[in-house]
């Protein structure tokens, strides 16, 4: 809940940290930005590319952005136990993970499925 109160049409001096409630952590190394400390899994990115979607009368309507991660931050409690650690992987499960499927509606993790690739070569 907090995080989406957070995206609010906020005025440019309101802090959406403020607001919510959420933890302002100042230790991103690359991106001079803070990040979310609830967040289990953060990603310090830099602007790739904006590229504007338009509608039939050809008006902008919304942009899609592209950015490339240049640092992760990950929470050791959302690692799988017992893993490699110069190979560190997420539990799914541990993580749970939640999208936002359009407008107000969002969806937690459901049935999973662990299909494995076929080996080639």
């Amino acid at each position: 809940d907090a995080a989406n109160h957070a995206g609010g049409m906020f005025p440019p001096e309101v802090d959406e940290f403020d607001v919510s409630g959420l933890t302002k952590v100042d230790d991103c190394e690359v991106v001079h930005a803070p990040r979310v400390g609830e967040a289990a899994v953060t990603y310090e990115c830099k602007l790739a590319h904006v590229y504007p979607v338009n509608n039939e009368k050809g008006d902008p309507t919304t942009e899609i952005v592209l950015a490339r991660v240049v640092r992760l931050h990950v929470d050791h409690d959302v690692l799988v136990n017992d893993l490699d650690p110069a190979k560190p992987e997420v539990d799914t499960f541990k993580l749970r993970p939640v999208g936002r499927l359009g407008g107000n509606i969002y969806t937690s993790l459901g049935d999973t499925v662990d299909i494995p690739r076929p080996k080639v070569g």
